[in-house]
């Protein structure tokens, strides 16, 4: 009698640790197909760009204006971020994303 209980007992727990296996694997199929999704963004996002350089110098707007004019009306995206207080400019070059 007292072997049956056990039997019931490890066969109970055996049913409690299979359904939390099975729960576990969801959750890590979701998190993979989360990471696969945010890598490929992530990637995708790096494909898309084309160069990057630096404008330096005391015409750097106007010379960024035109360059950024340019780029833009051939379709570009164009990401300007000002360097060493405003004395430099680094702009990424990117394909549209209406290219996508």
């Amino acid at each position: 009698m007292n072997m049956e209980k056990q039997i019931d007992r490890l066969k109970s727990e055996n049913h409690c640790l299979r359904s939390e296996n099975e729960e576990l694997k969801h959750m890590l199929n979701d998190m993979q197909e989360s990471l696969n999704v945010a890598n490929d963004e992530a990637v995708g996002q790096m494909l898309r760009i084309c160069g990057c350089f630096e404008i330096e110098g005391a015409r750097i707007t106007a010379a960024y204006q035109d360059l950024i004019g340019i780029l833009i009306n051939n379709g570009y995206t164009v990401e300007v971020t000002p360097l060493h207080n405003n004395t430099k400019m680094k702009i990424i070059v990117k394909e549209s994303e209406d290219e996508q």
